[in-house]
């Protein structure tokens, strides 16, 4: 079991669980429907990541969050008390800015950890994340 590894992919978790909360938000908030079909596509893909992570996780002999943790119940509770009058071109700007701050979590996390196959996968992820960020700047 590489403790190391297991904790830094936890961390990489906890952001994917972080994004599916904020498109929930974002999908609940938008008012075209093409953009929550667009905002769904891309929650499916955060879920599909956690998934990923959870099972590699696992296979490490570690035990997967299943909260985005401190940060995320802080983001949580700043989504509730906040008004509600997106614009749709704004949440997709505040999308893209939390999807940049995955990116980079993602590039941190890569050089931490010590298998290649773990290695790999964070790094698959950070680009589809990048896919991601591309698509949203494409809805702006």
């Amino acid at each position: 079991m590489n403790n190391n590894d297991i904790k830094e992919l936890n961390t990489a978790l906890k952001g994917e669980h972080m994004a599916i909360e904020s498109f929930d938000h974002y999908i609940q908030d938008a008012k075209d429907q093409d953009t929550k079909k667009s905002l769904m596509g891309i929650q499916q893909q955060h879920q599909f990541h956690a998934m990923q992570l959870s099972e590699r996780i696992e296979q490490l002999g570690g035990n997967p969050v299943n909260t985005s943790g401190t940060i995320g119940v802080m983001a949580e509770i700043k989504n509730k008390v906040a008004p509600k009058k997106y614009i749709d071109n704004n949440m997709i700007k505040s999308a893209v800015a939390g999807e940049e701050m995955g990116i980079q979590s993602y590039s941190e996390i890569m050089t931490n950890l010590s298998d290649p196959s773990n290695q790999r996968l964070t790094e698959e992820m950070m680009i589809e994340n990048i896919r991601i960020v591309e698509k949203l700047n494409q809805m702006v």
